[in-house]
């Protein structure tokens, strides 16, 4: 008898070693700027878009492009490129509710502060377990966020972000959409 998963879901994850006190200043900086807008978030504060020049990013930008093109290397053999930034500050009981990034093909997160009780990252089983003979099967996998980490995955996979429950301190996380290079 043998016995094999057939389809696996890629994950990326990645510590890295950037300024973070530089890059939590812009963040709260840019939250002074803007009303921001609402798509996944509940309450909280979410940027437009980032767009003209930020020096304070262009380590993170860097690793992101990077850590993108090993990832959709490993998916297949492809190159791809930042297509779009923002920031999202959580405070208490903030959250993100399930969604996936129907225009991208990568799509990620750097978090940038994460306080105790933060509130995690969760994914969910891609495939329609629930109400089948199979919803015992664990369906969603959760991650404590650390600060100075970057996670990787396909746009399609379903995410959302756990409330925040630290009174104290809000969460400062970085999300991104990364497209595929057509013109490799």
């Amino acid at each position: 008898m043998s016995i094999t998963s057939l389809f696996n879901t890629p994950f990326f994850q990645k510590e890295l070693d950037l300024n973070i006190e530089e890059i939590k200043s812009h963040c709260l900086a840019m939250r002074t700027h803007g009303k921001g807008r609402e798509v996944s978030n509940i309450g909280g504060w979410q940027s437009e878009d980032l767009y003209n020049e930020h020096p304070e990013l262009n380590d993170l930008f860097l690793e992101i492009e990077l850590a993108g093109n090993e990832f959709t290397n490993y998916i297949n053999n492809d190159s791809c490129f930042l297509d779009n930034i923002w920031i999202n500050i959580n405070g208490y009981k903030d959250f993100n509710r399930a969604h996936v990034h129907s225009k991208a093909y990568v799509s990620g997160v750097y978090y940038v502060q994460t306080p105790n009780d933060c509130g995690n990252i969760c994914f969910e089983h891609p495939s329609p377990l629930h109400n089948t003979e199979w919803d015992h099967v664990h369906n969603t996998m959760g991650y404590i966020p650390q600060a100075n980490t970057l996670f990787l995955f396909p746009n399609w996979l379903s995410h959302y972000v756990l409330p925040n429950l630290n009174k104290d301190e809000e969460r400062i996380s970085i999300s991104f959409n990364l497209k595929l290079d057509k013109t490799q």
